[in-house]
């Protein structure tokens, strides 16, 4: 068998190639979501207003957060009980001394659970923006 530099050089562009393509299909997904009314999250005041939710299945983390008002968390996702629409994001509430508590978010098939606990839950879907 010979080696030429023909091969020697496409080897690893086709390996980078084929990574790529491996990591595009597991790639972190960004929406934007408009929340109307004030709410806790994980024990925070969060204001209303326009949140970020990025899902990343590669390193099973959803991101949620809202710049303007300098709130944000990280939380652990698993697989969901049911995949909502492609255009939506379905958000949980609880109500708590007439206060909303975010209980979960899902995205596609992938869902951030038991963020707080309640006496009464509310389920929303939202409709909401990609971007990446």
């Amino acid at each position: 068998m010979r080696l030429s530099l023909r091969n020697i050089v496409l080897a690893p562009a086709v390996m980078a190639v084929v990574a790529l393509a491996s990591q595009s299909a597991h790639a972190a997904t960004t929406s934007l979501i408009k929340i109307p009314f004030s709410f806790t999250a994980s024990g925070k005041t969060c204001p209303a207003g326009e949140y970020t939710v990025r899902t990343d299945p590669a390193s099973h983390i959803m991101t949620f957060e809202n710049k303007k008002a300098s709130v944000g968390f990280n939380w652990l996702v698993g697989p969901g009980n049911d995949a909502p629409a492609q255009n939506t994001i379905r958000l949980k509430f609880d109500t708590v001394d007439q206060n909303q508590v975010l209980d979960s978010v899902q995205v596609k098939g992938l869902v951030a659970n038991g963020l707080d606990r309640g006496a009464h839950s509310t389920h929303v879907a939202a409709p909401h923006s990609s971007g990446r």
